[in-house]
């Protein structure tokens, strides 16, 4: 079996992956970057690092996995949900105008439960696409038994 963690080049801390890629690839680097990284971390760490992206001219594609919480922190809802850690009602922020406000200009948005084929193929243009590419892929959010337990 092949873990994940054995495919990767550079892992950082969360949220910083653009901010990677991006320096990466304005220092020479002659592959195509890929930066992975979730909803919350684009709240909380990545906008800077993707507008600096934008006016810097990278050319990278960004894989955004959105689960709407924070699993490595409590699976807290992330800003993008419309209810705060308390599950009250807060402003819903969307990650997709949020990304164009930024400068990305290829920008896709994938459902929870689409095809696989479909998942390759936005993930494939998004890859080809010359500068900053998004492909935000919506995910079902999985709460841990012992929180689910509290609810």
């Amino acid at each position: 079996m092949v873990k994940v963690a054995d495919q990767l080049d550079a892992k950082f801390a969360i949220g910083s992956a653009v901010a990677v890629a991006s320096g990466l690839s304005k220092a020479g680097c002659d592959e195509k970057l890929v930066a992975f990284y979730g909803d919350s971390a684009f709240f909380h760490s990545t906008i800077p690092a993707i507008c600096n992206a934008a006016y810097n001219q990278s050319d990278l594609l960004m894989i955004l996995l959105d689960n709407s919480g924070a699993a490595s922190t409590g699976n807290q809802p992330s800003m993008g949900t419309g209810r705060d850690a308390f599950g009250e009602e807060a402003l819903k922020l969307s990650i997709t105008d949020i990304a164009q406000a930024c400068g990305v200009k290829f920008v896709r948005s994938l459902k929870e439960g689409i095809s696989k084929s479909e998942i390759r193929k936005s993930i494939r243009e998004g890859f080809e696409f010359q500068g900053l590419a998004l492909v935000k892929i919506s995910m079902a959010r999985v709460v841990p038994k012992i929180l689910a337990d509290k609810s």
